[in-house]
């Protein structure tokens, strides 16, 4: 059994980030990995059709795997479900009215799904079933772009119009600004490395930056011309790191030490969503076009 790469990354304990001057993201060397994250088990994904699927609309946003190894893709104000039993079809999963224009998704430990609503400024719950429980987080963010359960358990969201990163606690706890960097213009997509480091892409910006786990500091991953308006972002199990570049329909694939290694075209359509299944599948959600499929 092995654990779901979008979920799964390991901390370190104790160890404090690199001091190295010329890496101000810091590097956390993990000296007693904590292995945290939901198990799927590899084949339970069937894998999408070759032209993809199209949940509803042309403009979806965010995708990720769920705990029953279902694809969950954010479209307009409503999430949908794409399930391993029939992967050809998506199914209306969750949606309420007090939610429009949703973007990031993620799920705790119980299988509880949180969706961010730019139009509510809220990050808002579902139970397993699609079951609207309430507004989790309503405070400190402006305009909440993805949530992410973070190695701490802490919920990590992204704050699109204030240049940061804010974290609230399991019970919804605000914790307050956890990182922010006039750079990290309109931040989107996030996803924490083997290193304990949060990975960010900045739309603003056109660059993909990496925040040191301690938030002392950030680096940059790759920017333009290689990425333009980067979307998604996600580690592969191998260590490589996807991202979503929206503005040239591309979706690149870098080293685990963030060096350039593939490039993908993925029109028509613009990237914005991108998960990984468990076989290492990259999936991306295409708007304009509004196909969920897999990159070639």
């Amino acid at each position: 059994m092995r654990k779901l790469p979008v979920l799964a990354f390991l901390v370190a304990c104790g160890t404090p980030p690199s001091e190295d001057p010329t890496d101000p993201a810091g590097t956390d060397v993990p000296t007693e990995p904590i292995d945290i994250g939901l198990e799927l088990e590899p084949g339970c994904w069937p894998g999408l059709p070759v032209a993809g699927v199209v949940p509803a609309g042309v403009n979806p946003e965010g995708v990720r795997l769920g705990p029953d190894c279902a694809i969950y893709v954010v479209e307009a104000d409503s999430v949908w479900r794409i399930g391993p039993e029939d992967p050809s079809t998506a199914t209306l999963f969750a949606s309420d009215p007090s939610l429009t224009d949703l973007q990031g998704l993620d799920f705790d430990d119980q299988g509880r799904l949180y969706v961010a609503s730019r139009q509510a400024n809220a990050i808002g719950r579902f139970s397993a079933d699609g079951t609207f429980l309430d507004l989790f987080a309503t405070t400190t963010f402006d305009g909440p772009n993805t949530p992410l359960f973070g190695p701490d358990g802490n919920l990590y969201v992204s704050s699109r119009n204030t240049a940061s990163i804010v974290r609230f606690a399991p019970d919804g706890a605000d914790l307050g600004v956890w990182f922010t960097d006039p750079l990290l213009d309109s931040p989107e997509g996030m996803a924490f490395a083997p290193d304990g480091s949060l990975v960010v892409s900045s739309r603003g910006s056109s660059t993909v930056y990496r925040v040191a786990a301690a938030a002392t500091g950030m680096a940059t991953v790759v920017g333009a011309p290689d990425v333009m308006s980067p979307e998604g972002v996600r580690f592969a199990s191998d260590g490589t790191l996807w991202v979503a570049s929206r503005d040239d329909a591309r979706v690149l694939q870098l080293s685990a030490d963030y060096d350039l290694l593939a490039v993908h075209d993925v029109s028509p359509g613009r990237p914005i969503g991108l998960d990984i299944t468990p076989d290492d599948e990259i999936v991306v959600a295409l708007r304009e076009t509004g196909v969920v499929r897999t990159v070639p």
